[in-house]
């Protein structure tokens, strides 16, 4: 044995080697506690920067008026929900009187993030409305910092540390739908059912890696304990999940998918399957009872809401995996090839099974999952459900997309290196998720997490490569040794001269893309400044909680479905679905559509009242739901009125209303495009209330212009070949002249480029009246003056008999002059205006007077009323 020596050749003391591996052993472990130290104060400065970043509206903002920084639709049914559970705390109101009326809504949100927040202003002492909403408002910034160190964990234990502390990096900066969703103003569940999927997500790889890593035999009992504890413990994550919102079965889907693999890869790696069974059993049987503790509170299977079905899915789950376990041990003597195929066969015949066995149970299921993945018509006219585009992924992620895509890339790498079952189901969950987002926008703040994780494991593994071979021995001995001895560094071999020169390049272009990303995004943050809620319809809607009869329904009671009667009081309110929620919380009123898309479509929905060309046809969905108020905006009246033209009828969409027709360029060959209003436009209930405030119109001069149809020119749109400004009655005697003589595939019709100019006669409206208006104009000067958001109420109006047109002069609060004018109908006229009395902010300057006649008339609002009648 040889002796320990220094370096001068002495024979050293036997208590030197151990002093000198005692020191050594203190230094790692100083350079542990470094590691540790640095580690935590990088997470902890990048949950500092994640809540920052999240609040500048608090140092920007209006916080005197903390409503006004509310995101005005989901936002604001969140502050409605908490604001409710505070005063009834803990119930949670599973029904919403409040909106869909008359006949109420089931909700389908869970209630665990309402839960969140009620508790968390109660701790605060934030009770009323004003400091409910301040401090409210800081729960979903505070759940994008959870996010941090959680990132950090789940990272950490598939990869290293240094990657975990990348992906906390990143976690904090990541922009997208996640950020926005996470901002300070727009409260919301979808931050928490990204935190809460990610919890569950991150369970259940810790029970993957340990179940790798200590096989279970279902023969042993001590095998089985820590995979079930941790199954629980996924179970447990995700039914808290599914307790923030139903889509959390998204992820039970994944991990069905997952668990088809799983069993193919035990195949391959010649291991049993009970891992499997025991994992997957104990965690959706867990599920199944956090599911039957949140319960049961819908009809139906539909999986958005709290249905039967997702027992009847989970159940299908575990029954699945008992099966396929069966079958895996039926064929462990085969070839892969001849397991895959069987088990293909087997699912196929199951879905057959299940197709025949219960043909309306499978169609809803597919319906569901058609809600999940699917598109239709309807879906274009709601932001978050529209598909998202690569453009749109660009500007939301720019140059980090290129760095997931190479993230994926690594990912199959390390699958197929290291055959790690943890990176398969993190890699189904990242293409799941992509594919969930691509197909609905909404789904994009699920996708920042599988972005984080692959951005993470690129720059880390680069970084580790770029790090291992400048520490290797070779590459310091050559640098040692360069200049002195270049015959001692010949031996390092050229290719690895190259592989270091490639992992170098690479890393560095990494890195530079991640800087371009991060600055980007911060760039993009500071750029959201604040989430401001619509002026006018804050101003409008607070004046109907003021100005409108109470409707006797308790705003902060918790009414049940089964219990449910409207009072005879109440009424609803007529507006476009955006608008539902803001007119629950703000007017504290009772809207008939909401953005559930409840109160939309159908024969009575608001698409059918809006569109309608009669007024008879309006006044029966108003009679059918008990409506007071009508409430429009200039947005429903131009750029919102192709969405409830397509849920009036998707078929025919715009196209009665608008049309886009070739003009010929007088200056050049190629036509212009233009769009144009019919006149079927300025008949629909939207316009004649919100640009002609319910009165009589006959236009002066109209265009009148000759066409072609596509099918003589072969054009994509009509062109027109002639167009005049004609006087209106001349103008129609045109028309229908040219109609009669026109061959086939041309035309004539009377347009207008303008939402407030009609290209025809459009009647008044007998039973509406304006009651108020918010104070900004949207027209510029010498345009007719229309005013930003404007409420009508319903009315039976005062019959006043004779012939001819009448007119009343009135004035608003704002100051705007108008005119109602309407054409007698049956030898009577029926007005909504009393002259003896303000209606809301409107008041009538003078009588009624008839312009053939000149004959005046007085009118009560009694009269107005149906309560007494006007002689004769």
């Amino acid at each position: 044995m040889r002796e320990n020596r220094d370096t001068q050749g002495e024979k050293k003391h036997p208590s030197y080697e151990k002093n000198h591996q005692g020191m050594k052993y203190m230094r790692n472990i100083s350079q542990i506690r470094v590691w540790d130290i640095a580690t935590l104060v990088i997470i902890i400065l990048s949950g500092i920067l994640a809540f920052f970043l999240r609040i500048i509206p608090v140092f920007i903002g209006d916080t005197t008026n903390i409503l006004s920084m509310v995101g005005m639709d989901d936002p604001m049914y969140n502050l409605r929900q908490i604001e409710q559970m505070i005063h009834n705390y803990p119930a949670y109101s599973w029904f919403e009187a409040m909106s869909y009326y008359p006949g109420g809504a089931p909700i389908h949100w869970g209630p665990l993030f309402t839960f969140i927040g009620a508790t968390w202003c109660i701790i605060w002492g934030a009770v009323e409305r004003p400091d409910l909403i301040t401090t409210a408002l800081y729960i979903a910034p505070l759940m994008a910092v959870v996010m941090v160190p959680l990132m950090y964990v789940l990272v950490h234990r598939i990869s290293d540390r240094l990657t975990g502390i990348i992906a906390a990096v990143l976690t904090a900066i990541v922009p997208g739908q996640y950020l926005y969703r996470s901002y300070y103003g727009y409260l919301d569940h979808h931050i928490a059912e990204v935190l809460f999927s990610t919890i569950y997500c991150l369970c259940f790889i810790i029970c993957l890696i340990y179940v790798r890593m200590h096989p279970v035999s279902l023969k042993s009992k001590e095998s089985l304990k820590m995979p079930v504890l941790l199954g629980i413990a996924a179970g447990i994550a995700y039914t808290l999940g599914l307790a923030v919102m139903p889509t959390m079965i998204l992820f039970a889907m994944i991990t069905a998918l997952f668990t088809f693999f799983w069993f193919i890869y035990d195949k391959i790696e010649k291991k049993n399957a009970d891992s499997v069974l025991v994992v997957i059993c104990s965690t959706f049987g867990t599920a199944i009872v956090g599911y039957l503790v949140i319960g049961v509170h819908q009809e139906g299977l539909l999986l958005n809401y709290y249905t039967i079905s997702h027992l009847l899915v989970y159940g299908l789950i575990i029954i699945t995996t008992l099966l396929l376990f069966g079958l895996s041990r039926l064929l462990k003597d085969k070839s892969i090839l001849w397991y895959i195929l069987s088990f293909l066969l087997f699912i196929g015949l199951g879905l057959v099974a299940f197709c025949i066995a219960a043909p309306d149970m499978y169609q809803l299921f597919a319906n569901s999952l058609g809600e999940f993945f699917g598109t239709n018509i309807y879906y274009s006219t709601i932001q978050e459900a529209r598909p998202w585009t690569l453009g749109a992924a660009w500007n939301a992620f720019s140059w980090s997309l290129i760095l997931m895509m190479g993230g994926l890339v690594y990912l199959a790498y390390r699958i197929i290196k290291k055959q790690q079952i943890e990176d398969f189901f993190i890699f189904i969950w990242a293409l799941i998720i992509i594919y969930a987002a691509f197909q609905h926008i909404r789904y994009e703040y699920y996708f920042a997490v599988p972005l984080v994780i692959m951005v993470s494991l690129l720059i880390g593994f680069l970084a580790s490569q770029v790090k291992q071979e400048i520490l290797s021995p070779d590459w310091r001995r050559m640098h040692k040794t360069k200049g002195v001895d270049d015959k001692k560094s010949k031996h390092i071999p050229e290719n690895q001269e190259k592989k270091r020169g490639i992992s170098l390049v690479l890393f560095l272009l990494v890195l530079a893309l991640t800087l371009l990303f991060v600055s980007d995004t911060i760039t993009n943050v500071t750029h959201i400044g604040v989430l401001e809620l619509n002026p006018e319809w804050q101003e409008s809607l607070v004046w109907m909680e003021k100005n409108t009869p109470d409707t006797g329904v308790d705003y902060l009671k918790n009414y049940s479905s089964d219990a449910w009667t409207p009072p005879v009081t109440s009424y609803g309110v007529m507006s476009w679905w955006d608008y539902g929620h803001m007119i629950t919380f703000i007017a504290k009123r009772l809207p008939h559509a909401n953005p559930f898309q409840q109160g939309v479509a159908g024969p009575t929905g608001a698409a059918a009242f809006f569109t309608a060309t009669t007024e008879d046809a309006a006044n029966e969905i108003a009679d059918m739901l008990n409506t007071r108020y009508i409430m429009t905006d200039i947005e429903m009246d131009t750029g919102k009125f192709w969405a409830m033209a397509t849920w009036d009828d998707s078929s025919s969409g715009i196209t009665p209303y608008m049309q886009e027709f070739l003009f010929p360029d007088p200056e050049g060959s190629r036509a212009m495009i233009s769009m144009i209003y019919k006149q079927p436009y300025y008949e629909t209930m939207v316009s004649r209330l919100h640009n002609f405030d319910g009165s009589l119109v006959v236009p002066e001069n109209v265009t009148f212009v000759e066409y072609i149809t596509p099918e003589v020119t072969g054009y994509p749109y009509p062109l027109i070949t002639n167009a005049l400004s004609l006087p209106y009655l001349s103008a129609e005697a045109m028309v229908e002249q040219y109609r009669d003589t026109a061959p086939g595939g041309y035309g004539a019709v009377l347009i207008s480029d303008l939402f407030y100019k009609p290209a025809g006669l459009v009647p008044a409206l007998r039973h509406y009246r304006l009651v108020h208006e918010s104070p900004s104009r949207v027209t510029p000067a010498g345009h007719p003056d229309i005013r930003y958001v404007k409420t009508f109420e319903y009315v039976p109006g005062a019959v006043i008999p004779g012939d001819g047109i009448i007119e009343l002069t009135l004035v608003t609060d704002t100051g705007r002059t108008f005119y109602y004018r309407q054409e007698s109908e049956g030898s009577q006229f029926v007005v909504p205006y009393p002259t003896d009395t303000k209606t809301g902010d409107v008041t009538a300057l003078g009588q009624y007077r008839n312009l053939n006649t000149g004959e005046t008339y007085s009118v009560t609002e009694a009269q107005v009323q149906g309560k007494e009648r006007i002689s004769s």
